[in-house]
């Protein structure tokens, strides 16, 4: 059996069917860190099953979600239901061009408060438009 700690889907044409079928896969993989699945036209239903997934996957330690159509719908389910989850094992999540707006920023900010783990966390090129924000300073 092949097992790998790093995979990169990026500009494979997943959309949301894909990202569900890649959420259903992440849940009983205890091997991967590093998942790549930008560039692949995923919002926020694909979105929802990657963050279901993500609330019992606490292996992965990076995941790169750059350049989808994740919008503020799919932000708020990433944040809510895995980045307050304390088992999340997530230290870098980049989410930069998504057309992330007003209601995603809070949901990032909410959750923000009750992860300690994340460490790096990029949203460049989204609505509301910060850079990449380091968050090891909060511990």
């Amino acid at each position: 059996m092949l097992t790998f700690f790093f995979y990169s889907l990026s500009t494979n044409d997943i959309y949301d069917d894909g990202a569900v079928a890649i959420g259903n896969a992440l849940q009983y993989n205890p091997v991967l860190r590093i998942l790549n699945i930008g560039y692949n036209e995923i919002g926020p239903d694909g979105t929802q099953k990657i963050a279901d997934a993500l609330t019992v996957n606490n292996t992965l330690l990076k995941l790169v979600l750059d350049n989808n159509i994740i919008l503020d719908n799919g932000s708020v389910a990433i944040f809510n239901a895995n980045l307050k989850n304390k088992n999340c094992g997530l230290m870098t999540l980049n989410l930069s061009n998504n057309g992330i707006g007003g209601d995603g920023a809070i949901a990032i900010g909410n959750a923000l408060h009750e992860n300690t783990r994340l460490q790096v966390l990029n949203l460049e090129l989204n609505v509301s438009e910060p850079k990449e924000v380091h968050l090891w300073e909060k511990h």
